[in-house]
């Protein structure tokens, strides 16, 4: 069983929404995840997170302690940013995920509002 929580406040002025949650298993560590949202231009947002890890996972995921070290992007492993766009009912989003030795992960999703 896990206890998740979370909390987010938006303004107006700039367009932001800021993003905390918290996650609290009963089998391991705690995880904190924090984002905010931007939305300048019409139709366009622009994403920014990062999320907290146990240092054993982290360490497994960057390579540390066995011999091996990641570096750019993929060394940014808790990190996350992403983009997305609407137009006319028409919504496409993507994120950069990096996962260390595994590499990058980018998502996609594509909508349709009818």
């Amino acid at each position: 069983m896990k206890f998740k929580a979370g909390v987010a406040a938006s303004f107006a002025s700039p367009r932001l929404l800021l993003a905390l949650d918290a996650e609290l298993p009963n089998y391991g560590p705690a995880a904190l995840r924090v984002g905010a949202e931007f939305k300048g231009l019409e139709g366009i947002a622009l994403r920014l997170g990062y999320r907290t890890t146990a240092s054993g996972q982290r360490d497994a995921v960057l390579g540390h302690g066995f011999g091996d070290s990641v570096s750019g992007v993929a060394g940014m492993y808790g990190f996350f940013a992403g983009a997305g766009f609407i137009y006319s009912g028409f919504s496409l989003d993507y994120a950069l995920l990096p996962y260390g030795g595994l590499g990058t992960a980018h998502r996609f999703s594509v909508g349709l509002k009818f």
